[in-house]
């Protein structure tokens, strides 16, 4: 009996440190994968602070000038309220969201349209769009990454 449970116990101790040596191979392995994900821009997480300038309010102003294109200000109040029609604090209306920030043409146009968003009293619109789950908001960058910064006026 005494050689069956030291048997037991060598057995015992080796599935152990196997399954330790595994647990901690695993979490070394997903701290480096979450460095590298960050180093090379989020991957499937995605990111929305490439973007930060265009949801500033203040951004769109510097690009007023005949020589842009701008969006009017019932265009952009009317995206705004879209927007805000999309988010709900229970289940927000991606397709709805996808749909309008599609329809915004450049970084200027979204800019104009966070200002309304903010005006409106429906608050930060990049808070809010960070607010969704990772993978919406992912797909939230993927469409901003499809658009200019400004577009110009074309000069005759």
């Amino acid at each position: 009996m005494d050689k069956r449970k030291r048997n037991i116990a060598i057995g015992g101790t080796a599935v152990g440190l196997g399954v330790a040596y595994l647990v901690i191979t695993s979490i070394r392995r997903n701290s480096l994968f979450k460095k590298i994900k960050e180093a090379i821009g989020g991957g499937v997480g995605g990111s929305l602070d490439t973007y930060s300038a265009w949801f500033d309010p203040n951004y769109y102003k510097s690009y007023t000038s005949a020589e842009y294109i701008n969006l009017s200000q019932g265009s952009a109040l009317s995206k705004a309220r879209e927007l805000n029609d999309g988010f709900s604090w229970f289940n927000d209306d991606e397709s709805q969201l996808y749909s309008v920030l599609r329809s915004i043409p450049d970084g200027v146009a979204l800019s104009f349209v966070s200002e309304k968003f903010t005006n409106e009293g429906f608050g930060d619109l990049k808070a809010e769009i960070e607010n969704l789950d990772k993978d919406e908001v992912a797909k939230v960058s993927k469409i901003l990454q499809t658009k200019p910064p400004y577009r110009r006026a074309r000069q005759s």
